[in-house]
């Protein structure tokens, strides 16, 4: 079979050296073995990366996109498609127990779940108990990739419908800048006033862009890189 000895080759070195051992085009002509029979894979994995820039960006284009590819068809662009939607649900799954958020860690493990594969700005509120578990969380705001507005009125709402202790509130910067704008400030100090007179605690607001997060309590940025939190 054309290109078979190649694909036990490949399959056998993942096995033994795991995905970190691979290239990014390595990888994708792994995963396309699954969806093209008896092609060269490493080619049409070169197209894809030559296509569209990078990694993430092959992962994230659309299935017409993807079919537009020599070499790409039905089956290996849903196959494409698939992974990030996969991947959201794992993460999903991995905090869909009962979560407490007490730690930065485990604050930003979450945060970085719920938005760093959006493709929009959306705006979270994060409501916890007083043992910092989370009792419930809901989209207040969703906008185009350039910006997204807060409602504390909806935070309010949301903070007494789970007789919350604590709030977190948290959205997206699609342009790839981590840092607060000053509207940012300006909602994150009225959100804070308003829950304070309510007796409920702002715990943080936090900003996700890309593998990195914000944490405005701290005013810091903290870079996760290809770390898995």
């Amino acid at each position: 079979m054309i290109h078979q000895g190649r694909r036990e080759r490949v399959k056998q070195r993942f096995l033994e050296e795991g995905l970190d051992a691979f290239s990014e085009h390595e990888i994708l002509e792994l995963l396309l073995f699954y969806a093209i029979p008896q092609k060269d894979t490493n080619e049409i994995a070169h197209r894809l990366m030559d296509s569209f820039s990078s990694f993430d960006e092959v992962l994230q284009a659309d299935y017409h996109a993807l079919c537009a590819i020599e070499g790409i068809g039905s089956h290996a662009a849903v196959l494409l498609t698939l992974l990030l939607p996969i991947f959201k649900k794992y993460k999903k799954s991995k905090f869909s127990k009962k979560i407490r958020l007490n730690t930065i860690e485990q604050l930003h493990a979450y945060c970085l779940a719920l938005l760093q594969y959006e493709k929009n700005e959306k705006f979270y509120v994060l409501c916890l108990n007083a043992n910092y578990e989370l009792v419930g969380k809901n989209i207040i705001a969703e906008g185009t990739n350039k910006e997204v507005y807060a409602y504390p009125k909806l935070i309010a709402e949301n903070a007494l419908k789970y007789n919350a202790s604590f709030v977190i509130i948290v959205h997206n910067h699609m342009s790839g800048n981590i840092l607060p704008s000053d509207a940012d400030e300006k909602a994150t100090k009225h959100i804070d006033q308003l829950l304070y007179l309510m007796d409920i605690t702002l715990l943080d607001h936090v900003i996700i862009s890309g593998r990195k997060a914000y944490s405005m309590k701290n005013n810091k940025a903290f870079d996760y890189g290809e770390e898995e939190l």
